[in-house]
């Protein structure tokens, strides 16, 4: 191995950038020329695509007649075009003229005509005689069925926002019996039931007067009077309320059946009788229960405002009716 060589015998270099002078070497810089040269190693030899060249058509198919062209003399063509315009026009004829002057055709003989057959049908008599003969069809007997499906109960609140509503149209009907008819198709609107009744009270006789009903066979006890200790109001009007009684046979109710379900509401104005609201027997599915009771003694207390305001005349009322 050499040995190293010590640094006093060692050539001083000094790096070329340091022993130029700075604006030397910014005046090379400008002094170059800068070249693109392309480099053909480099460079891709790309052709553009070219449309595809159509298929050529097939030849003419051969089929053996060759088509020969005629060729018209100029001289000739122009005196046929000479000839057609110097004729005169042809008149218009009218339409009839036209398929008149159509030929007719010739008619042909009988020999050779169509033979036409019509088969006309039988005789009205043999017809109807055999209509007779064909037994008639059996008539089917129409049988009507109730409908399964029943409406929905109402509840308690639709109960009385339907009355709370319909009882403002009370103030435009003006006779006791007007009142009382809207009343009870009211009720009876939201508390479906057999019949009703709509008495008036009498205070001269202290009787209780049928003035309206509504319902099968109940207008048989139209102006019908029953007395204020009646079985069905008293209990009512003790209570101040509507009450629900069932007739049974030990009780004596001429214008209910036996064991019919009776709802009855008192109408009263501060303690005095003006009359009362019956409804009997309840739909199907449904009950004189404490909704309906409650129901009843609120379209009651309307009508008693209503009498107290237009007032009762039963005595002018039995008069005209009868």
């Amino acid at each position: 191995m050499a040995p190293p060589v010590p640094a006093s015998s060692r050539p001083a270099v000094a790096p070329a950038a340091v022993a130029r002078d700075p604006g030397e070497a910014r005046e090379t810089l400008h002094s170059v020329d800068l070249e693109l040269v392309e480099d053909p190693e480099l460079v891709e030899d790309v052709e553009a695509p070219r449309a595809s060249a159509p298929p050529p058509l097939p030849p003419p198919r051969q089929t053996g007649k060759r088509l020969k062209a005629v060729v018209i003399p100029a001289e000739e063509l122009r005196a046929h075009l000479e000839r057609v315009s110097s004729l005169p026009p042809m008149p218009a004829a009218p339409v009839n003229d036209r398929v008149s002057s159509l030929p007719s055709m010739p008619a042909a003989p009988a020999s050779e005509r169509p033979s036409v057959r019509v088969e006309l049908g039988p005789a009205p008599s043999a017809m109807s005689a055999r209509a007779s003969s064909v037994p008639p069809a059996p008539v089917m007997p129409v049988v009507e069925v109730a409908p399964t499906r029943r409406a929905p109960l109402l509840s308690a609140t639709d109960v009385f926002d339907i009355l709370f509503d319909a009882m403002h149209e009370l103030r435009y009907f003006e006779t006791a019996v007007e009142g009382g008819s809207y009343c009870l198709a009211t009720a009876l609107s939201v508390l479906p039931s057999r019949a009703g009744l709509v008495h008036l009270y009498d205070i001269d006789a202290r009787e209780f007067v049928v003035v309206y009903a509504q319902g099968e066979g109940y207008e048989r006890h139209l102006l019908s009077r029953v007395a204020e200790s009646d079985v069905l109001i008293a209990p009512a009007m003790f209570r101040h309320r509507a009450v629900s009684v069932r007739t049974l046979g030990t009780m004596r109710v001429e214008r209910h059946r036996a064991n019919a379900s009776v709802l009855v509401a008192p109408v009263l104005e501060g303690g005095r009788f003006l009359g009362a609201i019956e409804l009997v027997d309840p739909a199907p599915g449904t009950a004189f229960d404490e909704r309906a009771m409650n129901a009843l003694t609120y379209v009651a207390d309307r009508y008693a405002e209503f009498l107290a305001e237009r007032g009762v005349a039963i005595g002018n009322l039995v008069a005209l009716a009868g």
